[in-house]
C-alpha cells in the first residue's frame, strides 16, 4: 500500500509539472503538426494596431464600439437615470 502512495503521488505530480509548463511556460509538446507559414495581416506598434490591406500598406486600425451598457454616459446603471422613452429612442434608431 506505501508503494501504491508513493507512486500515485508521483505521477500527479509529474501530470501536474508538465500541464504547469505546457499552461504557463509555453512548453510544446510537438503532438500536432505546426505550420510555419503563418501570415497575420495585423501588428501592434505602441498603442496602435496597425492593419495590412490588400495592396500590402499599412494603415492604422482604428476600433470603434457601443457601449451598451444599462445607463446614459457619465452616469451609474444604479441611478435610474434613463426613462423609457430615451431607451425606446435607442432601439429604433
Amino acid at each position: 500500500m506505501k508503494r501504491f502512495i508513493i507512486v500515485t503521488v508521483i505521477m500527479v505530480a509529474c501530470a501536474l509539472g508538465v500541464t504547469y509548463l505546457v499552461l504557463y511556460k509555453g512548453l510544446d509538446l510537438w503532438l500536432l503538426p505546426h505550420s510555419s507559414n503563418i501570415d497575420v495581416p495585423f501588428r501592434v506598434d505602441g498603442a496602435d494596431i496597425v492593419a495590412l490591406d490588400e495592396d500590402g500598406e499599412e494603415h492604422v486600425f482604428t476600433m470603434r464600439g457601443v457601449d451598451i451598457g444599462g445607463a446614459e454616459p457619465g452616469h451609474f446603471a444604479t441611478e435610474q437615470s434613463t426613462d423609457c422613452e430615451t431607451y425606446e429612442r435607442w432601439s429604433t434608431s
